[in-house]
């Protein structure tokens, strides 16, 4: 009885020295309720997850996965760790305390967290109905640089232009690229800017230094991005002419070297969990990956560089900052351009068949289809600049067997709407 006294007397003490450092369990705040998305009314089989998040506190304090629970059908229900503290003791990394505020957040799958509600818990156990709701997302100011008196390298500037100021997207010339930054540097407006071509203009890369106003827009939460040639490899001047700054550009005005890792290595792209995320939906062939670093990473090389990347400036961004990919020679999806460049919105999945990506199946479509036709059993051997094999088959091969054939033609018929 002595021994058994003795151990049980241990355990206590390991007990109460565990709630200590961890907090007493508390019984769980519970929420319920319907959730509502840019107007549509969630159902429990939409991939929709509620999360709860503390301040200072790194894990959700809860999550709910809508149809978790088949007998909450439609609605979510989101159970809330609570705790108490003992004295000197510490709040744990997933769980909340009464008092505190929590930031309920609607998570689609794709796309950052939006907040949906704040909720003060005022007491263990409690149990409140609240619906949820979510709308409009970030109100983006889009521009595309576009400058023909001024130089590109490996992109044709036209191709992305054209299709951006088809989708609302202000085209700026060099000078205007200039009042635009500043302007967004002093008013600090959620903005992105696609360049269309690769070579920075001296209007903003007055400078290889970060006191350049490419620099410093970025600095005021701006967002870039950047896809063909090195970034900051090449200054642009009106005269059509270039000053080479190398991979000094980059390291001077942007604090890293965007193209440190091997080069030509010419081997597919494979995303990242994080890309998906972003919206990316094509691979490529890389050339130029950057060195690995502290860079959130969204494609990766043959040999694991990254070839796609996204380097925040902002203290806690998510969303923003310099986002490069398609690190090679051509033109880019122009839907992922666009997935990358309101990413913190949602936009709609990427349309079967449509190569350019501008949410369309139409004769340009068409015409990279002829050049992606290879027959059954046969992989494609497109004639057509720029044009991979893989860039065929992610397009075209709809019935995901490693070739562009008659079957996939038909898919093309079906999904054709016109010129």
């Amino acid at each position: 009885m002595k021994g058994k006294s003795a151990v049980t007397t241990i355990v206590a003490v390991n007990l109460m020295a565990c709630w200590a450092l961890a907090g007493i369990p508390e019984p769980s705040a519970v929420l319920h309720g319907t959730l509502t998305i840019d107007g549509q009314t969630m159902t429990s089989s939409d991939g929709v997850t509620v999360v709860a998040r503390v301040d200072g506190v790194p894990d959700p304090v809860g999550s709910y996965h809508m149809g978790d629970n088949p007998a909450a059908q439609d609605n979510y229900v989101l159970r809330i760790r609570l705790e108490n503290l003992a004295d000197g003791s510490s709040q744990s990394d997933n769980a909340a305390l009464v008092g505190q505020t929590v930031h309920v957040m609607l998570f689609q799958g794709a796309g950052p967290e939006r907040p949906a509600a704040d909720f003060e818990i005022t007491g263990p156990g409690v149990v409140a109905y609240l619906d949820l709701s979510v709308s409009g997302g970030i109100t983006w100011q889009r521009a595309v640089y576009f400058d023909e008196t001024y130089p590109t390298v490996w992109t044709s500037g036209t191709v992305m232009r054209d299709l951006l100021a088809d989708q609302g997207y202000e085209v700026l010339d060099a000078d205007a690229l200039k009042l635009w930054m500043d302007a967004r540097i002093a008013d600090t407006q959620p903005s992105v800017v696609v360049f269309s071509q690769d070579a920075a203009p001296d209007t903003v890369a007055e400078t290889m230094s970060p006191d350049c106003t490419l620099r410093q827009y970025l600095d005021a939460g701006g967002k870039i991005v950047w896809y063909a040639d090195i970034p900051l490899f090449y200054q642009g001047h009106a005269d059509g002419t270039t000053t080479g700054w190398g991979v000094d550009g980059s390291i001077m005005v942007l604090g890293l070297n965007a193209a440190g890792g091997p080069w030509e290595s010419e081997t597919e792209v494979s995303i990242t969990s994080e890309g998906l995320n972003w919206g990316l939906s094509r691979t490529w062939e890389s050339v130029r990956p950057a060195a690995a670093g502290v860079l959130h990473v969204l494609a990766r090389d043959g040999e694991g560089y990254p070839a796609a990347w996204v380097m925040h400036y902002v203290e806690g961004d998510t969303y923003r900052g310099f986002v490069r990919f398609y690190d090679r020679p051509g033109v880019p999806n122009g839907h992922d351009v666009r997935q990358l460049a309101v990413f913190g919105n949602q936009l709609a999945p990427p349309i079967g068949n449509d190569f350019d990506g501008d949410d369309d199946v139409d004769l340009q479509d068409y015409a990279v289809f002829n050049h992606c036709l290879s027959g059954p059993d046969a992989a494609p051997t497109p004639s057509w600049g720029g044009v991979t094999v893989q860039n065929c088959l992610d397009a075209f091969d709809s019935n995901e067997d490693a070739d562009v054939d008659l079957a996939d033609f038909v898919s093309v018929q079906d999904t054709f709407a016109g010129p």
